[in-house]
Protein backbone atom coordinates (compact mmCIF):
# COMPACT_ATOMS: atom_id res chain seq x y z
CA UNK A 1 0.00 0.00 0.00
CA UNK A 2 1.76 3.22 -1.17
CA UNK A 3 1.66 6.68 0.31
CA UNK A 4 0.80 9.96 -1.44
CA UNK A 5 4.00 11.36 -3.07
CA UNK A 6 4.61 15.11 -2.81
CA UNK A 7 5.46 17.31 -5.84
CA UNK A 8 9.00 17.83 -4.57
CA UNK A 9 9.57 14.13 -4.13
CA UNK A 10 8.15 13.40 -7.58
CA UNK A 11 10.38 16.15 -9.11
CA UNK A 12 13.47 14.80 -7.38
CA UNK A 13 12.70 11.30 -8.61
CA UNK A 14 12.12 12.50 -12.17
CA UNK A 15 15.39 14.48 -12.08
CA UNK A 16 17.28 11.47 -10.87
CA UNK A 17 15.78 9.36 -13.63
CA UNK A 18 16.76 11.99 -16.22
CA UNK A 19 20.34 11.98 -14.90
CA UNK A 20 20.45 8.21 -15.24
CA UNK A 21 19.30 8.45 -18.86
CA UNK A 22 21.53 11.47 -19.81
CA UNK A 23 24.81 10.80 -18.08
CA UNK A 24 27.35 8.33 -19.27
CA UNK A 25 29.32 8.58 -16.06
CA UNK A 26 28.99 5.14 -14.58
CA UNK A 27 30.05 6.32 -11.19
CA UNK A 28 27.38 9.01 -11.19
CA UNK A 29 24.79 6.50 -12.47
CA UNK A 30 25.70 4.17 -9.65
CA UNK A 31 25.35 6.90 -7.04
CA UNK A 32 22.03 8.08 -8.45
CA UNK A 33 20.75 4.53 -8.67
CA UNK A 34 21.86 3.96 -5.09
CA UNK A 35 20.04 7.09 -4.00
CA UNK A 36 16.86 5.97 -5.80
CA UNK A 37 17.12 2.49 -4.28
CA UNK A 38 17.67 3.88 -0.80
CA UNK A 39 14.80 6.34 -1.29
CA UNK A 40 12.54 3.54 -2.44
CA UNK A 41 13.67 1.38 0.47
CA UNK A 42 12.98 4.18 2.92
CA UNK A 43 9.57 4.74 1.30
CA UNK A 44 8.80 1.04 1.54
CA UNK A 45 9.89 1.02 5.15
CA UNK A 46 7.65 4.02 5.91
CA UNK A 47 4.73 2.29 4.18
CA UNK A 48 5.34 -0.91 6.13
CA UNK A 49 5.61 1.06 9.34
CA UNK A 50 2.36 2.88 8.66
CA UNK A 51 0.64 -0.44 7.81
CA UNK A 52 1.90 -1.98 11.01
CA UNK A 53 0.70 1.04 12.93
CA UNK A 54 -2.69 0.85 11.23
CA UNK A 55 -2.98 -2.84 12.07
CA UNK A 56 -1.84 -2.16 15.61
CA UNK A 57 -4.44 0.58 15.96
CA UNK A 58 -7.10 -1.75 14.54
CA UNK A 59 -6.01 -4.51 16.93
CA UNK A 60 -6.07 -2.10 19.83
CA UNK A 61 -9.55 -0.94 18.86
CA UNK A 62 -10.72 -4.55 18.61
CA UNK A 63 -9.12 -5.31 21.97
CA UNK A 64 -10.89 -2.33 23.49
CA UNK A 65 -14.21 -3.54 22.01
CA UNK A 66 -13.55 -7.03 23.30
CA UNK A 67 -12.63 -5.62 26.70
CA UNK A 68 -15.86 -3.62 26.75
CA UNK A 69 -17.85 -6.72 25.76
CA UNK A 70 -16.09 -8.79 28.41
CA UNK A 71 -16.88 -6.15 31.05
CA UNK A 72 -20.54 -6.12 29.96
CA UNK A 73 -20.70 -9.91 30.00
CA UNK A 74 -19.15 -9.99 33.46
CA UNK A 75 -21.82 -7.58 34.70
CA UNK A 76 -24.55 -9.72 33.14
CA UNK A 77 -23.01 -12.84 34.63
CA UNK A 78 -22.87 -11.21 38.05
CA UNK A 79 -26.51 -10.16 37.73
CA UNK A 80 -27.48 -13.73 36.81
CA UNK A 81 -25.46 -15.10 39.73
CA UNK A 82 -27.15 -12.63 42.08
CA UNK A 83 -30.55 -13.70 40.75
CA UNK A 84 -29.67 -17.38 41.22
CA UNK A 85 -28.46 -16.69 44.75
CA UNK A 86 -31.69 -14.82 45.53
CA UNK A 87 -33.84 -17.60 44.06
CA UNK A 88 -31.91 -20.22 46.01
CA UNK A 89 -32.49 -18.28 49.21
CA UNK A 90 -36.21 -17.95 48.42
CA UNK A 91 -36.47 -21.65 47.54
CA UNK A 92 -34.66 -22.64 50.73
CA UNK A 93 -36.99 -20.40 52.73
CA UNK A 94 -40.04 -21.85 50.96
CA UNK A 95 -38.77 -25.39 51.51
CA UNK A 96 -38.17 -24.69 55.18
CA UNK A 97 -41.66 -23.21 55.48
CA UNK A 98 -43.14 -26.32 53.87
CA UNK A 99 -41.09 -28.54 56.18
CA UNK A 100 -42.37 -26.60 59.18
CA UNK A 101 -45.94 -26.88 57.90
CA UNK A 102 -45.54 -30.60 57.29
CA UNK A 103 -44.04 -31.05 60.75
CA UNK A 104 -46.99 -29.14 62.22
CA UNK A 105 -49.49 -31.25 60.26
CA UNK A 106 -47.73 -34.44 61.30
CA UNK A 107 -47.89 -33.31 64.93
CA UNK A 108 -51.60 -32.58 64.59
CA UNK A 109 -52.15 -35.96 62.88
CA UNK A 110 -50.25 -37.68 65.68
CA UNK A 111 -52.30 -35.86 68.32
CA UNK A 112 -55.55 -36.66 66.49
CA UNK A 113 -54.46 -40.26 66.20
CA UNK A 114 -53.86 -40.40 69.94
CA UNK A 115 -57.22 -38.73 70.59
CA UNK A 116 -58.93 -41.19 68.23
CA UNK A 117 -57.21 -44.09 69.93
CA UNK A 118 -58.24 -42.79 73.35
CA UNK A 119 -61.79 -42.17 72.10
CA UNK A 120 -62.00 -45.65 70.65
CA UNK A 121 -60.72 -47.07 73.91
CA UNK A 122 -63.21 -45.00 75.90
CA UNK A 123 -66.01 -45.95 73.49
CA UNK A 124 -65.10 -49.58 73.79
CA UNK A 125 -65.08 -49.31 77.57
CA UNK A 126 -68.42 -47.46 77.49
CA UNK A 127 -69.90 -50.11 75.20
CA UNK A 128 -68.60 -52.85 77.44
CA UNK A 129 -69.98 -51.09 80.50
CA UNK A 130 -73.33 -50.53 78.78
CA UNK A 131 -73.49 -54.21 77.84
CA UNK A 132 -72.71 -55.15 81.43
CA UNK A 133 -75.37 -52.81 82.80
CA UNK A 134 -77.91 -54.09 80.29
CA UNK A 135 -77.04 -57.63 81.30
CA UNK A 136 -77.42 -56.69 84.97
CA UNK A 137 -80.84 -55.12 84.36
CA UNK A 138 -82.10 -57.91 82.12
CA UNK A 139 -80.92 -60.51 84.60
CA UNK A 140 -82.52 -58.67 87.52
CA UNK A 141 -85.86 -58.25 85.75
CA UNK A 142 -86.02 -62.01 85.27
CA UNK A 143 -85.36 -62.75 88.94
CA UNK A 144 -88.07 -63.49 91.52
CA UNK A 145 -86.67 -60.66 93.64
CA UNK A 146 -87.44 -58.06 90.91
CA UNK A 147 -88.80 -54.84 92.38
CA UNK A 148 -89.42 -51.74 90.14
CA UNK A 149 -88.39 -49.42 92.99
CA UNK A 150 -85.05 -51.15 93.39
CA UNK A 151 -84.43 -51.02 89.64
CA UNK A 152 -85.33 -47.31 89.54
CA UNK A 153 -82.91 -46.57 92.36
CA UNK A 154 -80.18 -48.57 90.63
CA UNK A 155 -80.67 -46.63 87.40
CA UNK A 156 -80.48 -43.33 89.29
CA UNK A 157 -77.18 -44.39 90.86
CA UNK A 158 -75.89 -45.21 87.39
CA UNK A 159 -76.90 -41.67 86.32
CA UNK A 160 -79.03 -43.05 83.54
CA UNK A 161 -81.16 -40.47 81.71
CA UNK A 162 -84.86 -41.27 81.76
CA UNK A 163 -87.08 -40.04 78.93
CA UNK A 164 -90.38 -40.87 77.28
CA UNK A 165 -88.60 -41.29 73.95
CA UNK A 166 -86.28 -43.95 75.38
CA UNK A 167 -89.28 -45.70 76.91
CA UNK A 168 -91.11 -45.71 73.57
CA UNK A 169 -88.22 -47.63 71.99
CA UNK A 170 -88.99 -50.48 74.40
CA UNK A 171 -92.75 -50.05 74.36
CA UNK A 172 -93.08 -50.41 70.57
CA UNK A 173 -91.16 -53.67 70.72
CA UNK A 174 -94.20 -55.25 72.37
CA UNK A 175 -95.89 -57.17 69.55
CA UNK A 176 -98.93 -57.90 71.71
CA UNK A 177 -100.08 -54.27 71.98
CA UNK A 178 -103.76 -53.80 71.05
CA UNK A 179 -104.50 -52.07 67.74
CA UNK A 180 -105.96 -48.94 69.34
CA UNK A 181 -102.93 -48.62 71.64
CA UNK A 182 -100.57 -48.93 68.68
CA UNK A 183 -102.39 -46.13 66.85
CA UNK A 184 -102.28 -43.83 69.89
CA UNK A 185 -98.55 -44.46 70.25
CA UNK A 186 -98.02 -43.70 66.54
CA UNK A 187 -99.86 -40.37 66.91
CA UNK A 188 -97.81 -39.53 70.06
CA UNK A 189 -94.56 -40.28 68.27
CA UNK A 190 -95.36 -38.18 65.21
CA UNK A 191 -96.59 -35.23 67.28
CA UNK A 192 -94.24 -35.20 70.28
CA UNK A 193 -91.11 -37.10 69.21
CA UNK A 194 -90.60 -35.94 65.60
CA UNK A 195 -86.84 -36.29 65.60
CA UNK A 196 -86.85 -39.80 67.09
CA UNK A 197 -89.69 -40.70 64.69
CA UNK A 198 -87.15 -40.74 61.85
CA UNK A 199 -84.92 -43.28 63.61
CA UNK A 200 -85.45 -47.00 64.09
CA UNK A 201 -87.32 -48.66 65.65
CA UNK A 202 -89.86 -45.81 65.95
CA UNK A 203 -89.76 -45.10 62.22
CA UNK A 204 -90.65 -48.68 61.30
CA UNK A 205 -93.37 -48.75 63.97
CA UNK A 206 -95.07 -45.51 62.80
CA UNK A 207 -94.82 -46.44 59.10
CA UNK A 208 -96.39 -49.81 59.82
CA UNK A 209 -99.28 -48.27 61.75
CA UNK A 210 -99.83 -45.68 58.98
CA UNK A 211 -100.07 -48.50 56.49
CA UNK A 212 -102.60 -50.28 58.67
CA UNK A 213 -104.96 -47.24 58.88
CA UNK A 214 -104.33 -46.01 55.32
CA UNK A 215 -102.57 -42.74 56.27
CA UNK A 216 -99.91 -41.44 53.90
CA UNK A 217 -98.64 -38.35 55.76
CA UNK A 218 -97.68 -37.58 59.36
CA UNK A 219 -99.40 -34.22 59.01
CA UNK A 220 -102.75 -35.98 58.84
CA UNK A 221 -102.44 -36.67 62.56
CA UNK A 222 -101.68 -33.02 63.40
CA UNK A 223 -104.75 -31.33 65.03
CA UNK A 224 -103.99 -28.03 63.24
CA UNK A 225 -103.40 -29.41 59.75
CA UNK A 226 -105.61 -28.29 56.86
CA UNK A 227 -104.44 -31.05 54.58
CA UNK A 228 -106.52 -33.66 56.33
CA UNK A 229 -109.79 -34.45 54.60
CA UNK A 230 -113.00 -34.93 56.47
CA UNK A 231 -113.04 -38.60 55.50
CA UNK A 232 -109.56 -39.12 56.94
CA UNK A 233 -110.51 -37.29 60.13
CA UNK A 234 -113.61 -39.42 60.54
CA UNK A 235 -111.66 -42.59 59.87
CA UNK A 236 -108.97 -41.66 62.41
CA UNK A 237 -111.50 -40.66 65.06
CA UNK A 238 -113.35 -43.92 64.55
CA UNK A 239 -110.17 -45.88 64.86
CA UNK A 240 -109.71 -44.58 68.35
Amino acid sequence: MGRKVSIKERAATDAALEILEATKNQNLKAQVAKLLFESDAREKARVDARERQRRADADNEELENLGSQITSLKKQLQAVEDTITSLKAENEEAIQTLKDQIAGKEKIITELGEQLKNSQTALSECGQKADEQLSHIASYVGCPEYDPKVLSQYLKEQKSTESRTAALVVIVSDKSLPQDRRRKLAVEITQQHKEARQRPPLKQFVDQVKGEVGVTSDEVWSPTTRACTETQKAMILCSF
